[in-house]
């Protein structure tokens, strides 16, 4: 729900410095992808979600879900070193970044909102599975 609330609210003058930081982190966590390089991948991924929570402009919004941030790192770096990182993590940053660009509200709300919940799927089964 924060991730898409941050997200809706950023995709409204998301700035040409956020889109180029984002595009950065994009290509980061891909090469950390292809490479193996789980703590760089989820260092970027992190950063990634900080961006556009940043971008939205709700300090409240920053801090709640900084605490929540930490958990969710802790958790996918066991999730990912145990069964391997998904591609569609990067192309879902992909498609939000491309939706803050086009200053498309409802389309960038709802993305970071569907991949936060594909997320959270990931995490559930990977807790089942042990």
């Amino acid at each position: 729900m924060l991730d898409g609330y941050a997200a809706h609210s950023a995709a409204n003058g998301f700035s040409a410095q956020a889109a180029q930081r984002g595009h950065e982190l994009i290509g980061t966590g891909e090469r950390a992808y292809r490479e193996h390089n789980y703590a760089v991948m989820i260092s970027a991924d992190v950063a990634f979600h900080r961006l556009i929570v940043e971008e939205s402009g709700n300090p409240l919004l920053v801090e709640s879900t900084g605490v929540i941030w930490r958990n969710v790192q802790r958790t996918m770096s066991e999730v990912l070193y145990r069964g391997g990182a998904p591609s569609w993590i990067w192309e879902e940053h992909a498609a939000i970044l491309d939706a803050q660009e086009a200053d498309d509200v409802p389309r960038a709300g709802d993305l970071a909102r569907r991949h936060a919940e594909h997320g959270e799927r990931l995490i559930l089964d990977s807790m089942a599975a042990t």
